[in-house]
């Protein structure tokens, strides 16, 4: 058979794989957006039967023998065939999914699928009664297969490595860490020495704002920022999450508690939704259409939530605005007032509500408990007590019940462990992103004062969105400034601007 034959067969096999995924996405979104509630066990049986068949599709030894054969294990094009550079990208994404997606058992993909589909019911009916009691065993289940998932697809160190690199695939659980411990010691003494911050405005950011007016704000803000809602939907859910399901539809959602909340949460979807959408043509149904990893991924809404949308830059713009859609105290409040309150270094329980600095706090807690939980040194059922106890250690608060603690977050009722890490190595990414964007793009603070995001949209589309998958974490940082990831940026812009606490 020919090379250019054995591409085209690849090509068409990917494209099969790329919708089945995107149907898998579908079945995924209707479950948290829309679904009768009775519709659980139906769709739990829909979504393994996907799964399955996606899984298959990986496996089969017609895609293996044509995948070995062009040299995708290889780290660069062997020398005895010609690529080109699109077909080379998309046989490396392709064969590395391909070579994990082997080592696993069809009886596992499915059931872990089935009781991830089911495990959301449950959580969702968890925090209705606020009792982690009733998500205990099921969490005990996702635990135990994730763990038997981890030793199918190998690791060097310890479990959770394999798990952390389904997000991040080029650094250890080890570097994480030592990572995570630099960031602590900077966070810590940020917090340490802003602990007398002067009095805010308690209901300032707790006033309440009828929803239709927040939703309406936010799609003018969507529109502004470049959002294209012909490829895309605004909704509401219980956890905030952007969802592709192609090139021209990428799905976001909020959900209305606080207002500012809402807002940023908003905000942080977008950044996600504009890396999807500017994803280049060529890759369009490709598995290389979509973000590289997730930490570049995080980097993109975490630099549009915080280092964008905290800034008086931005808000120079936005807060007259924001006063005549709101009201109520705003209105009578100055931007320094309002700037103080939403940057305000406050420890609290909520991860989607912590200011820029705790929350990497937040994040670090369930990095160190999940890897307790797959190592198998901390239990399913002592979770919340452990929670707890490491809260009160970390962040210097108390959970009041466990909605507000281990039931906080849908990630283990996805059973995506490994994934929090990504949201702090995120922001260590943005702002080492943010350094070179500012070098590149002179008027950057003029542009966010008079609303303007051409500039910055193009330079993240022509610097990170175009590749896809077809670059690395480290590849898209060396390009921007020189050094693969480092907590240095990130640190330095935190001591920076909360040093001017404006």
């Amino acid at each position: 058979m020919t090379t250019e034959k054995r591409i085209t067969q690849v090509r068409e096999i990917d494209k099969e794989l790329t919708e089945l995924a995107r149907i898998l996405e579908l079945l995924q979104w209707d479950q948290e957006i829309q679904m009768p509630i009775k519709g659980v066990e139906q769709r739990a049986e829909q979504i393994e039967c996907i799964s399955a068949l996606i899984h298959k599709r990986y496996c089969s030894d017609v895609l293996a023998e044509h995948l070995a054969v062009l040299g995708a294990d290889k780290e660069s094009p062997p020398s005895n065939f010609s690529f080109s550079e699109q077909d080379w990208s998309l046989l490396q994404v392709l064969g590395r999914e391909q070579r994990r997606k082997r080592r696993l058992p069809e009886a596992l993909v499915r059931r872990l699928a089935r009781e991830k589909a089911l495990a959301f019911t449950v959580w969702k009916e968890a925090r209705e009664k606020q009792n982690f009691d009733v998500f205990s065993s099921v969490l005990k289940t996702l635990v135990e297969l994730t763990r038997e998932y981890a030793g199918y697809i190998g690791y060097k160190h310890e479990p959770y490595d394999a798990l952390l690199n389904e997000y991040e695939p080029d650094i250890s659980t080890e570097q994480v860490e030592l990572l995570f411990q630099e960031l602590e010691e900077v966070l810590k003494e940020i917090i340490a020495n802003t602990e007398e911050q002067k009095q805010f405005v308690s209901s300032l950011l707790d006033y309440k704002v009828p929803q239709e007016i927040q939703e309406a704000f936010h799609k003018i803000l969507l529109r502004k920022l470049g959002f294209d809602f012909q490829r895309g939907r605004f909704d509401q859910s219980i956890h905030p999450f952007t969802c592709t399901l192609g090139s021209h539809d990428v799905r976001i959602t909020t959900r209305y508690r606080k207002y500012m909340e809402a807002f940023f949460s908003t905000l942080h979807e977008f950044g996600h939704a504009l890396y999807e959408l500017q994803i280049s043509p060529q890759w369009y149904g490709t598995s290389v259409a979509e973000g590289t990893n997730l930490s570049i991924h995080e980097s993109q809404s975490r630099l549009w939530e915080n280092i964008i949308g905290r800034s008086r830059a931005f808000w120079e713009y936005w807060y007259p605005s924001l006063q005549d859609h709101y009201q109520g105290p705003l209105k009578n409040t100055s931007l320094k007032d309002f700037l103080h309150n939403i940057n305000k270094i406050q420890r609290g329980n909520i991860r989607v509500e912590a200011d820029e600095v705790t929350y990497n706090l937040h994040i670090i807690l369930r990095f160190r408990m999940e890897r307790l939980l797959i190592q198998g040194k901390l239990m399913a059922k002592d979770a919340s007590e452990y929670w707890n106890h490491y809260s009160k250690e970390l962040l210097g608060v108390v959970p009041r019940n466990d909605l507000e603690g281990v039931l906080q977050d849908i990630h283990w009722a996805h059973a995506s462990f490994g994934y929090f890490p990504t949201y702090a190595l995120g922001n260590l990414c943005s702002a080492q992103i943010y350094h070179g964007m500012r070098q590149d793009i002179p008027n950057l603070m003029s542009d966010l004062q008079q609303g303007h995001y051409e500039n910055i949209v193009r330079w993240l589309a022509t610097h990170i969105h175009a590749y896809g998958k077809s670059k690395s974490t480290n590849e898209i940082l060396e390009s921007i400034s020189g050094e693969s990831l480092t907590a240095h940026y990130y640190n330095k812009y935190l001591i920076e601007r909360y040093r001017t606490s404006e």
